[in-house]
């Protein structure tokens, strides 16, 4: 999938971050000088690599305090024999905002998970790094945690080629400005939010709205040898939302269409369309053998899609049976009382009443 391209034009991009007042120039977010990235310190196993690596990002991380019971999950190849992924997968590492990592290698593709902290609506973000490349999946929901975010992946050593902006929601594109040296992408119907309603928001410091090069469409990529599933999957959690499988590696980036035992946001379209629009996920994409990245919490595998289905399923029944937003809301918390993500759902609540 090549981002499509109307009159705009792809600049090549320095790997160096700019350096005006307020941000931190990429060689100075380090702790100590790159090291080749086909050298990386080869005597370190890989949770420790990643926690170096993490530690160089600077103050913007918090230095030497691990998460109870981290661990990185491993692979040097795409498994022969697909084996069960499991559903509640560790973090590696803890941000001082209370943003969680987690460093998924899946043969020749590494996935940077980081989810934010609830302040930041748990919402997750992805840099994934090919053999010489770093795509970034979303930017989060302030430049706070999008700086965190860069700085981290300034670390990696690589060299990034594009942001991807999945959908039109304020925690996909806020912290956009940390990254705003890179083209940028997103769906034709984000591009159309970002140009005629973002601007009316009420303003927010240091949020600006993202610069687009282009759109993206539908279709297959290969990207250093890897290749790439890029589909659009439309009404459900938003208008329109870019999602990527990685078959061979048994991954599938489901963005906002999958939510992990958190309160979705239900205000965007009607519970029916949602439940609809699940049905495009492939099939191998809601097994067990799939680790599956959501647009809201940690990473999991397939056995969320089917969580997702159950969860809209209620919501369904509770706009069916209830007219008032309290008794909704008190509906949804009392059938899924481990959920987070309760600001969000009130929001989705009242936004959806509102439209009927």
């Amino acid at each position: 999938m090549e981002p499509q391209t109307q009159t705009r034009t792809e600049v090549d991009v320095d790997p160096e971050l700019p350096s005006p007042p307020g941000r931190v120039p990429q060689g100075a977010a380090r702790a100590r000088s790159p090291r080749s990235p086909s050298k990386p310190m080869a005597s370190l196993d890989s949770a420790t690599l990643a926690r170096r690596r993490a530690l160089g990002a600077g103050a913007a991380l918090l230095a030497g305090t691990a998460l109870p019971a981290c661990q990185l999950v491993t692979g040097k190849s795409a498994p022969t024999k697909a084996v069960d992924v499991p559903a509640t997968i560790a973090p590696t590492f803890g941000f001082q905002s209370g943003a969680q990592l987690f460093v998924l290698a899946r043969g020749p593709v590494t996935f940077h998970c980081y989810v934010a902290p609830e302040s930041g609506v748990s919402a997750s973000a992805y840099l994934i790094e090919f053999k010489d490349q770093l795509f970034a999946y979303d930017t989060q929901l302030t430049p706070a945690l999008g700086r965190e975010l860069r700085y981290y992946g300034n670390t990696l050593n690589k060299r990034f080629t594009r942001v991807i902006i999945s959908h039109e929601h304020a925690e996909q594109w806020s912290g956009w400005s940390e990254f705003a040296d890179l083209p940028a992408y997103a769906p034709r119907e984000t591009e159309a939010v970002l140009a005629y309603s973002a601007p009316r928001l009420p303003p927010r410091p240091g949020v600006e709205i993202p610069r687009l090069a282009g759109v993206i469409a539908a279709g297959d990529e290969t990207v250093a040898g890897v290749r790439a599933q890029f589909r659009l999957i439309r009404d459900a959690e938003a208008a329109s939302i870019v999602t990527i499988g990685f078959a061979e590696q048994h991954v599938y980036l489901a963005g906002d269409v999958i939510y992990n035992r958190l309160h979705p946001f239900l205000g965007n379209n009607t519970v029916a369309r949602w439940l609809a629009a699940l049905d495009e996920i492939p099939a191998w994409a809601s097994e067990t053998t799939c680790t599956l990245l959501p647009g809201h919490g940690a990473p999991t595998n397939g056995s969320a899609v089917a969580e997702m289905r159950r969860y809209l399923q209620a919501a369904q029944a509770a706009f069916a049976n209830f007219k008032a937003a309290d008794e909704i809301e008190k509906a949804l918390r009392t059938q899924f009382p481990d959920y987070g993500g309760t600001y969000l759902l009130r929001f989705g609540i009242d936004t959806a009443l509102q439209r009927k």
